[in-house]
């Protein structure tokens, strides 16, 4: 039960396109700040990586840019989650596929 604790413990942040899958994550027990749509990419990117958040986005540019980001900082590529799906039960696999939760439920 500790892990799975731990593994909801993870801090995240939703960008603009994920505010339904935001709130449901938040339902679960997950914290996860919800980017309004007036933040810019930098400002997202910033808020993740200072508060080391893992970021959840659909938008494979700023994925990638993310990625490179993560990189320089050598700081864990997994800190960056694209889900390009638009279906809320496929976003929450992703995110549970990606946090390891489906191993800890066995």
């Amino acid at each position: 039960m500790n892990a799975l604790k731990s593994v909801i413990a993870t801090q995240l942040v939703a960008d603009s396109m994920f505010h339904k899958l935001g709130r449901f994550l938040r339902l679960l027990g997950f914290d996860t700040e919800l980017a309004d749509v007036s933040w810019s990419d930098t400002d997202i990117m910033k808020k993740s990586l200072a508060e080391d958040k893992m970021l959840i986005t659909r938008d494979r540019p700023f994925y990638e840019r993310m990625q490179k980001q993560l990189e320089i900082l050598r700081r864990d590529p997994k800190k960056v989650l694209y889900i390009p799906s638009d279906d809320l039960v496929e976003e929450l696999a992703a995110v549970f596929t990606e946090r390891e939760i489906e191993d800890l439920m066995e």
